[in-house]
């Protein structure tokens, strides 16, 4: 990954550290197992992303890779339906994340287009109305640039 794609992912990693979640999220690999992203969520929309929910969220498999790898699947499911159901969007296949390939590598890549899905929905809010503890991370004008995310109306924010 590029120096400025790091940029980026750091930037993605910080915005998230505003909602204070239990678990460190403060390197892409804090991210792998799920749990800082599941309480980000659930911070985001707490009806959605419910108790119950985030129960299914194993806090424990830090050293497992088969449960990193079931937990970020349940977070990406989630995720999916909260974007058809509650933001009225769905995603092309292109733009998800290998959660395999984030869990048990921590690929930069795939983590930073699972955080951008997170960020999209704090951006959206369930209603319309952001969710956002402070700005949203401003993205170097010289990331890659990855197609943006579909959007429901062409008056949306462009996506980071």
């Amino acid at each position: 990954m590029a120096a400025a794609g790091r940029d980026v992912l750091g930037a993605l990693l910080t915005w998230l550290q505003t909602f204070a979640p239990p678990s460190p999220c403060a390197t892409p690999q804090d991210l792998t197992d799920g749990v800082a992203l599941a309480y980000v969520l659930h911070s985001i929309d707490s009806s959605w992303f419910d108790e119950t929910w985030l129960g299914l969220i194993r806090d424990d498999a830090a050293d497992n890779g088969r449960l990193k790898v079931s937990n970020l699947q349940r977070v990406l499911q989630r995720l999916l339906e909260y974007w058809q159901e509650v933001l009225g969007r769905a995603l092309p296949e292109h733009h998800l994340p290998d959660v395999a390939l984030a869990a048990q590598s921590a690929e930069p890549e795939e983590l930073r287009r699972m955080v951008r899905m997170v960020l999209r929905c704090a951006m959206s809010g369930a209603g319309g109305s952001p969710t956002l503890p402070h700005t949203a991370p401003q993205e170097p004008h010289t990331a890659p640039q990855e197609p943006p995310l579909p959007h429901s109306t062409p008056q949306s924010p462009p996506v980071p």
